[in-house]
């Protein structure tokens, strides 16, 4: 029959080498687990859910706006109708955005995006300043371990000549991560959490609106 202090030593004998094990993996618990999230919403967060936490966001219906826009946004709501059913979103400027929003790894974001397609969030993002690039992916990866993958690019600057740019992607389920160093040239880092099956059903939704225009020619 076992003591107190010789079931207690047996204890830390399978603990210890069970930790080190998990600590070998690379891979803590944590990091498996966590769901990735865009300012703290999931793939599949509801407009209500959205609104709940970003009151002070505009959202509007695309198809509403594409048909009542006269001006020079026309064609930007146009292509709006193919990749969502309700866009949401702000463009940072000096009239002052909300903090909680604006500020991200230590630079403020020039802009938010946020689609939804039947009620659910698919897709999000925000572009920064370059220097943002190093700190966002420390974050990202404190919080759900190192990129899943990594690519790298090259294009032609006219200021810099040839620059490389880096994409980092962090995958979790149907959704993923992509943060690109550089975006829109050489001013610009953009960071994006979108459902695995956004693209194919935005996609989708061109092909059956290019139909329809065709249809009308």
């Amino acid at each position: 029959m076992l003591t107190l202090s010789q079931g207690t030593n047996m204890r830390r004998y399978v603990v210890r080498p069970l930790f080190s094990a998990l600590l070998l993996l690379g891979a803590p618990i944590s990091h498996a687990s966590s769901p990735l999230e865009f300012r703290g919403l999931a793939i599949g967060s509801t407009e209500e859910e959205f609104r709940t936490r970003y009151p002070e966001l505009r959202c509007d219906d695309p198809q509403k706006k594409a048909a009542a826009e006269k001006g020079r946004f026309k064609d930007f709501w146009q292509r709006k109708q193919t990749e969502a059913d309700l866009f949401c979103g702000t463009v940072i400027s000096d009239r002052g955005p909300p903090a909680r929003l604006a500020k991200m790894a230590g630079q403020v974001a020039k802009n938010f995006e946020f689609d939804f397609v039947r009620n659910q969030l698919m897709h999000a993002s925000a572009s920064l300043p370059p220097p943002a690039f190093d700190r966002l992916v420390a974050a990202l990866s404190a919080k759900y371990g190192p990129p899943d993958r990594k690519e790298t690019e090259s294009f032609q600057s006219k200021t810099q000549g040839k620059v490389a740019n880096t994409i980092l992607y962090w995958t979790r389920g149907d959704a993923t991560i992509r943060v690109s160093k550089y975006a829109a040239g050489l001013d610009m880092t953009s960071y994006s959490l979108a459902s695995n099956d956004y693209r194919k059903e935005v996609d989708r939704r061109h092909a059956a609106r290019a139909k329809e225009v065709a249809r009308g020619l």
